[in-house]
């Protein structure tokens, strides 16, 4: 404000005051009436006076609007005399002077085309500044910092668009910076000039439409179209087709495949498709004929046959005769016959490469060296190869001659007999039949003697006999059967005496006296045993279950110490990691009576039994449940003689008896007397009185004349419902309780 101006305000002031006293001297007016004469006065000043004076006036802040937009207004008017100055100093003072919106709006403004215009006349002079430094300052500073903000207000907007944005987008046409534009289009998707600037960019993208780089770019731009201003770019189409034309140059110039691909990938509705998809099946085309790729070979025949393109047939050619030379040297690799048959069918009318006559020739020298190898070789393999190769052979008949005879002395020499007979079937009239036939004899005669001898039985004979009533081997097999009849009367006729005798002693002479019966032979040993099994399973049940019709009589006690010392040798001591136990061998061999409860947790490989001075590794026979009675069998490797047994229902009460035992290496024994038995469900129990006979060591209760009737069972695996209250008293279990658990161990598995 210059100071002429301001004298004039001040003058003013002081003649509004003077009329302001003499108003008050007459009288005091509203502030309606103040606020009139206020406006019409035109003064800022009286506005504002106006406003402090009454600031409860609901016009106070009218007022105020009407004082800022008098000031505002002068100061545009001012603005007029310096805004076509070139010096920003001039406007930014201004501004510092008037800071009202519009103001400071068109002063920034005309800085920002002084900045222009020194950056476009390329001014040495220019000061530095931000906005005029290149043109990437310039767009960064007028575009992209708060250093001219977009107005809230429709006038000013329109102004800051018009003025501004013409600046920017010509600013952006000199940078090489797609970033840039991207930017402003962001920043700015609402703006009036946005096809404009869209219009420069797509010169920028057109410029470029041979690079891949700027097809990205193209692409981010039509994006920015569909998210920000929710329309296609009304350009789309023909950008598009300036890339796919620009693009199509390059790759047709770079001639790969990825090129190639990539185009097709990328435009894949491309104009210029068909002349792509075209130059890259050449160069497939010629890669597969370099790998000797058949199946792509092929494959570029049937898709370009039709193709009346010239480059298109050239390839076609090339393609057919590549894979015709590639068929060929598969045929000849391969050297079959059939092979080579196959590829002359398939070129017979269509020999492109001249090979038909190799091919026969090729054919005609497997067929000479097949025939040849397979009349020096004479095996039927050879002939049947050879006419399987050749069916249509002028040799056939004289072939299917040689492979017949070949047949049947290879079967024979195999000594197959089902072939032969395959062959007498197939061939009923050949000249090898009688040979065959008699060869078929021998083998069946061999076979059925072989079966006859190792079951030994007659069947296999009478087998052999009605299939060749009256054949060569026909008297033999006749007198074989006669002989193996003979043998199996003679055998069990010894075997049933020596069961009725209940002597497997006599049997087993009887094996020793034939060695060339047949029986004897292949059933002998096992029928001994057998035969043994049986004896002594009923031997023990007779023992364990017979009454005498007398009374039994005590042995004298002389005869009674000889037999305890005799049962020394069958009394054994079965040791285990958890403790030793008595047992005595019984009924068969190696079988030794023992109580169970030092078994149950033994470890394997741990029981051990010493019996006649010697120590013997034992294995569990049979071993009782936890819950069932206090028995175990071990078997031992050996013979060793059984204690006999006797019936426990024989005892009275008050008869003595003697207990039997082994402790450490010494076998002992001591008297007691029978106080009677006991049952519990299907058990028996001998209830023994005897201050010497020391139960927890088990062993085995013997009667007046020295036979087993009992086992000692240790008083904590005794019934409880069996024990009495006399410390004296001892406990055995009755054998005839033991005698099903013994007979299956006899018998066997």
């Amino acid at each position: 404000m210059t100071r002429q101006m301001r004298i004039l305000m001040q003058v003013r002031w002081v003649g509004f005051s003077l009329l302001l006293v003499a108003a008050a001297c007459q009288h005091i007016p509203s502030d309606g009436e103040v606020f009139r004469r206020s406006v019409q006065s035109g003064s800022p000043a009286a506005l504002e006076r106006f406003a402090n004076m009454y600031p409860n006036s609901p016009r106070a802040t009218e007022a105020r609007q009407r004082a800022a937009a008098i000031e505002e207004a002068k100061a545009l008017d001012l603005f007029q005399s310096v805004q076509r100055t070139t010096k920003a100093s001039i406007l930014e003072r201004f501004m510092a002077d008037y800071p009202f919106p519009k103001v400071i709006l068109l002063a920034k403004l005309r800085i920002a085309e002084i900045d222009f215009q020194d950056m476009a006349t390329k001014s040495p002079f220019r000061p530095s500044r931000p906005g005029n430094s290149s043109w990437e300052a310039f767009v960064s500073h007028y575009a992209f910092t708060n250093y001219i903000p977009v107005p809230q207000d429709p006038e000013l907007r329109k102004i800051y668009y018009n003025k501004l944005h013409p600046l920017i987008i010509q600013a952006l046409s000199q940078v090489d910076s797609f970033d840039l534009w991207m930017g402003y289009f962001s920043e700015y998707s609402e703006n009036p000039y946005f096809t404009q600037a869209g219009e420069e960019l797509e010169k920028f993208l057109m410029a470029r439409s041979n690079k891949w780089q700027a097809y990205d770019m193209l692409k981010a731009y039509l994006g920015l179209w569909e998210e920000k201003v929710k329309r296609p770019c009304p350009n789309r189409d023909k950008l598009l087709r300036t890339f796919q034309e620009g693009l199509a140059e390059v790759v047709e110039r770079e001639d790969t495949m990825d090129q190639y691909r990539h185009y097709l990938e990328t435009f894949p509705d491309s104009i210029v498709k068909q002349r792509i998809t075209r130059k890259m099946d050449h160069l497939i085309l010629l890669d597969a004929c370099v790998r000797r790729d058949r199946a792509k070979i092929r494959e570029y025949i049937q898709k370009y046959e039709k193709d009346k393109e010239p480059q298109a047939q050239a390839d076609v050619r090339t393609a057919v005769n590549q894979a015709e030379q590639l068929d060929f040297k598969d045929a000849v690799t391969t050297g079959t016959p059939s092979a080579l048959r196959d590829f002359i069918a398939r070129y017979k009318d269509r020999d492109y490469a001249k090979l038909i006559n190799e091919a026969n020739g090729r054919l005609q020298k497997i067929h000479d060296q097949m025939l040849l190898k397979a009349k020096a070789g004479g095996k039927p393999d050879l002939y049947r190869e050879f006419l399987e190769a050749f069916p249509e052979t002028p040799q056939k008949a004289e072939v299917e001659r040689d492979l017949e005879e070949t047949e049947f002395r290879a079967a024979i020499a195999r000594n197959d007999r089902e072939s032969l007979v395959n062959l007498l079937t197939r061939y009923p009239n050949s000249r090898m039949r009688q040979n065959a036939l008699e060869f078929i004899e021998d083998q069946d005669f061999k076979e059925d003697k072989a079966r006859a001898l190792d079951e030994p039985s007659t069947v296999p004979l009478k087998h052999f006999l009605d299939n060749h009533p009256k054949g060569r081997r026909t008297g033999e097999a006749h007198d074989l059967r006669v002989k193996i009849s003979q043998s199996h009367a003679a055998y069990m006729e010894a075997l049933e005496k020596a069961r009725e005798a209940r002597n497997a002693s006599q049997f087993g002479a009887f094996l020793i006296e034939q060695p060339n019966n047949h029986y004897v032979v292949r059933r002998g040993q096992k029928d001994l045993d057998s035969l043994r099994r049986e004896l002594a399973i009923k031997q023990l049940v007779f023992d364990l279950t017979t009454t005498p019709t007398a009374p039994s009589k005590a042995l004298v006690p002389i005869a009674l110490m000889r037999a305890l010392s005799e049962y020394e040798k069958a009394v054994a001591l079965i040791e285990t990691n958890v403790g030793t136990a008595t047992g005595f061998a019984f009924g068969s061999e190696g079988l030794l009576l023992t109580n169970a409860h030092i078994l149950r947790a033994a470890a394997p490989g741990k029981i051990m039994a010493r019996i006649g001075g010697k120590n013997q590794a034992g294995k569990i026979a049979y071993l009782a449940e936890p819950d069932g009675l206090d028995l175990a069998v071990v078997r031992i490797d050996g013979t060793y003689d059984p204690i006999p047994l006797g019936n426990s229902s024989t005892l009275t009460p008050g008869e003595e008896v003697v207990g039997l035992w082994i402790q450490g290496s010494k076998v002992d024994n001591a008297k007691g007397t029978y106080l009677g038995t006991r049952r519990v469900g299907q058990n028996e129990w001998l209830v023994l009185q005897s201050v010497r006979i020391p139960s927890k060591f088990g062993g085995v209760v013997l009667n007046q004349r020295a036979r087993a009737v009992g086992l000692l069972i240790p008083p904590d695996y005794v019934d409880p419902t069996v024990r009495e209250k006399s410390s004296e008293c001892v406990y055995a279990i009755s054998l005839r309780s033991a005698s099903s658990v013994m007979e299956r161990v006899i018998a066997g598995p």
